[in-house]
């Protein structure tokens, strides 16, 4: 009997242990680490970044991606952006330094800060990003409406300062490079038949070299713009008279011509322009001669010729 009373008592024990513990753990406070910005960065419809007295609007579009909305329209950099979003959820507070107003200019949070308001779902949210701290690894931040400085993981400023022009997409091609399947210059035209590049000259078909081609393919479907230029710098082209056009032919039955125009100014640089399209781009003489290239670069290199080009690529 007093065997089974003190089992009894022992499970007990054993019960009311349990239950002290999980009170106990259920009663300790666990550490939530603050971010600056707490937003979904899927949900987000646009940021506004304000600096140096002017503005910059990048908006998303229905399919996802973005658009510079203000003060110029046109795509915005894929890999910017998406940098951008990817640091939203760094933002880290570690520490609040200050909740005078009066010190804002000494952690350049004042006018020199730059001012980055986000927006989702019909609300609003605005930060203020300073200078970095001594290791380089942390900055300043405030909320817009709030005097209180905070030091936080990462440095920001510089990325949110870029110019409207690097925040634009400098990709000229709008398609895949599978896509192109016919490259005409005035010398020659290039088709792809059922996997293979041909070539004809002058009303005569024959073979290309498929990996001449499929160079000249590749680099046209990673055409960059080195620049935006400003409408002063190409105000004596007369847009009718290119110097060279290149025509291109898309899988999906569309073609696009891109005409070049040799720089008054520059005999290495050349302006460029796809038909019935405002933007002009700058590309320099080496992108140029791989595009027009001789009909020999494009001819099926006999035995002894590779050789040679094999040597001269090497």
């Amino acid at each position: 009997m007093k065997m089974k009373q003190l089992l009894i008592l022992v499970g007990v024990v054993l019960v009311l242990w349990v239950i002290f513990v999980l009170m106990d753990q259920s009663s300790v406070p666990t550490a939530k680490e603050n971010y600056l910005v707490d937003v979904d960065t899927t949900q987000i419809s646009e940021l506004e970044i304000m600096t140096g007295g002017s503005t910059i609007t990048l908006t998303r579009r229905d399919d996802g991606s973005w658009d510079i909305t203000n003060p110029i329209e046109y795509r915005a950099n894929r890999r910017y952006v998406s940098q951008l979003l990817e640091k939203l959820g760094e933002m880290r507070i570690e520490s609040e330094v200050t909740g005078k107003q009066d010190r804002w200019p000494e952690f350049e949070l004042d006018t020199a800060g730059v001012a980055l308001t986000i927006r989702q779902g019909g609300e609003s949210s605005s930060v203020v990003l300073g200078k970095a701290a001594e290791s380089y690894r942390q900055s300043y931040a405030r909320y817009a409406d709030k005097p209180n400085v905070y030091l936080i993981n990462g440095t920001y400023k510089m990325q949110l300062s870029r110019t409207v022009e690097n925040w634009r997409d400098k990709e000229m091609f709008p398609y895949e490079q599978h896509q192109v399947v016919g490259i005409e210059t005035e010398a020659w035209n290039l088709a792809k038949n059922d996997g293979s590049w041909m070539l004809t000259v002058k009303g005569e078909t024959m073979p290309a070299d498929d990996a001449a081609a499929t160079r000249m393919q590749s680099q046209i479907a990673r055409l960059r713009t080195s620049a935006f230029p400003g409408e002063e710098e190409y105000a004596s082209i007369d847009f009718d008279k290119p110097d060279n056009t290149v025509k291109l032919s898309i899988d999906n039955g569309s073609r696009l011509d891109l005409s070049f125009y040799l720089d008054p100014n520059n005999e290495r640089r050349y302006f460029v322009k796809y038909a019935n399209e405002p933007t002009v781009y700058v590309l320099f003489e080496g992108i140029y001669n791989q595009i027009f290239q001789s009909v020999d670069d494009l001819k099926v290199k006999e035995e002894g010729e590779q050789e040679v080009q094999a040597q001269h690529m090497g």
